[in-house]
């Protein structure tokens, strides 16, 4: 083969080139405005995860007001500037079977309405330990069923109502499925087991993960030959939860 035809493959593959690129600058007259070569923008960073645990959730009534829709009190939650409510992941735990099907029927709701996501975790209790103990309950519906707890002491409940039902350790919960960076609320309303879960969220570090917490604090609950030694411990766990970066504002939720 000459050198003539060496070159007649590589003479014909430019001409089919330039043709393709004279079609191509006639079809797309902005192929050389700029779009084409844009650089490739890094897409916009994710919005901050926003988590609402909800620690004694009831029937839902906590999440409704921290919507404004609060059937039996409404309250303000701590939420970063420019976002919305509706935003918030919510985790509801709550021990009392009584509310399990109206925790289904709120998480339906409002995920029908684009809120959400809600986790709901009925027949729960929160605790310091992964493990089933006895849990005592409230059986007056005047109150709906508010007192329920673990401590036999309570008020509300009798020896007789005891079951044994499945805990959670929330300090590992909140450890294993949050992060620091997420604006992490907690809610708790447990009827006296906050006594011992605030001592183990600080023996456990949790307040990584915690940005601010609403505690009903229950005194009167706690059996009257160790009142003055629990309480004092739990108030002190209180101040180091504070001091680990924790805000803790006064909270009563009147439910």
């Amino acid at each position: 083969m000459t050198a003539a035809n060496h070159r007649f493959p590589l003479i014909a593959a430019l001409a089919c080139f330039t043709v393709a690129f004279v079609l191509l600058i006639i079809a797309e007259p902005g192929f050389f405005s700029g779009a084409a070569f844009r650089a490739v923008r890094p897409s916009a960073a994710p919005k901050q995860r926003l988590v609402f645990v909800d620690l004694g959730a009831n029937r839902g009534d906590s999440y409704e007001a921290l919507l404004g829709v609060g059937k039996k009190f409404n309250y303000t939650y701590a939420i970063p500037e420019g976002r919305s409510y509706g935003e918030f992941e919510a985790h509801l735990f709550e021990a009392n079977p009584v509310f399990n099907k109206p925790l289904v029927e709120v998480r339906a709701k409002y995920e029908a309405e684009g809120k959400g996501p809600i986790h709901i975790y009925p027949s729960t209790v929160v605790y310091t330990i992964d493990k089933v103990i006895p849990f005592f309950f409230d059986l007056n519906p005047i109150h709906d069923f508010w007192g329920s707890s673990v401590l036999v002491s309570h008020g509300d409940v009798k020896p007789e109502t005891k079951r044994e039902m499945l805990a959670v350790d929330i300090a590992r919960f909140i450890l294993i499925n949050f992060k620091p960076d997420d604006h992490v609320v907690v809610k708790m309303d447990i009827e006296g087991a906050e006594y011992d879960i605030l001592p183990h969220l600080v023996s456990m570090g949790a307040s990584i993960n915690i940005d601010y917490m609403y505690i009903e604090m229950h005194q009167g609950v706690l059996p009257s030959d160790k009142k003055a030694e629990i309480e004092a411990k739990g108030w002190e766990a209180v101040e180091a939860l504070k001091k680990e970066g924790v805000i803790i504002p006064p909270y009563n939720s009147a439910a």
